[in-house]
């Protein structure tokens, strides 16, 4: 951040956006997901500040603009300092003896929690930015992408790309309505990517499903409708790609699928009849009677016909 702050930067220099992706992956790897995400979302900052993103500037600039020179300046104290093993010196103990006192147990674990939610707090440039980013998916009318539409915005993709997996990991952290957000602007910045636009917005709607489910024990019919025009836009996504494009066919299908459910669950029959009997035709059509798909439109159909015989009875 401090090489970011001033004009005269090494040629060669690792981005910053870089650090904090390979420390993401670190943290990934050793199944400590908060600390992932926390530099996930360091680095979908650092790479929105350094393609200067929607008026955004470099992290090390916005640091020195915002909180002062000092806070970015090269001192003495900063080089040679560590004096760890090898270096003439010694880490320190991190755990106590069993003749510690309680008071000295305590100050350790005090002193060990702090350290562990400053790894987890963003500088205030970073938080601003990340909402700045945020900012563009939440007036963005949901709806979904297609092949040959220009980029919304310059540097959309790889902003775009950064909200998505930030987006993905809260999902699998099962953050229900954190994730909202960063898949949000994902969609709205990827309507140029129609198959990545899909999986955005299929995971959104996901979100509002499980957030409703656990949040409002699934009484909230506003999530509902989000999650509804989400799925409907995941599948309209993928659709765009046409027949030629098996995979996108399949995950459309799984998102209209989602769709009909979520009609059911609204007591909508007949529109979540009509949307089985989309998906069973599109996957007639572009895989075949024998195509797993189909048999799981089949078979779902006739789940819902079920459904509607003992809501009518």
């Amino acid at each position: 951040m401090r090489l970011e702050a001033h004009p005269l930067k090494p040629q060669g220099a690792t981005p910053l956006a870089d650090v904090f992706e390979l420390a993401a992956s670190t943290y990934d790897r050793v199944k400590n997901r908060r600390l992932a995400i926390v530099n996930i979302s360091k680095s979908l900052a650092a790479t929105a500040g350094s393609k200067r993103f929607a008026g955004l500037a470099p992290m090390g600039e916005m640091r020195r603009m915002v909180e002062g020179d000092a806070t970015v300046e090269w001192t003495p104290a900063l080089v040679g300092v560590w004096g760890g093993p090898g270096e003439g010196g010694e880490d320190p103990p991190r755990t106590l003896p069993e003749s510690a006192s309680d008071e000295e147990k305590l100050a350790l674990k005090q002193q060990t929690e702090k350290e562990e939610l400053a790894k987890t707090k963003l500088p205030q440039v970073m938080f601003a930015t990340i909402n700045h980013v945020f900012k563009v998916g939440d007036s963005w009318k949901m709806r979904g992408g297609k092949p040959g539409l220009p980029p919304v915005m310059e540097h959309a993709e790889a902003v775009g790309k950064q909200c998505y997996v930030l987006g993905q990991q809260m999902f699998a952290a099962e953050a229900w309505k954190e994730c909202q957000r960063p898949l949000r602007a994902a969609a709205a910045l990827l309507m140029h990517q129609p198959f990545q636009q899909g999986a955005a917005c299929h995971y959104l709607a996901c979100a509002y499903f499980h957030e409703n489910n656990r949040a409002h024990g699934g009484k909230n019919e506003k999530l509902m409708q989000f999650a509804a025009g989400a799925f409907q836009s995941a599948a309209a996504a993928r659709l765009s790609l046409g027949p030629k494009h098996p995979k996108a066919i399949k995950e459309a299908i799984g998102s209209l699928l989602f769709l009909a459910r979520v009609l059911s669950e609204l007591k909508d029959w007949g529109n979540a009849e009509r949307v089985h009997v989309q998906a069973l035709e599109i996957a007639r059509d572009a895989l075949g009677d024998g195509a797993e798909e189909t048999k799981q439109c089949l078979q779902s159909l006739m789940g819902l016909k079920q459904r509607i015989k003992q809501a009518e009875s």
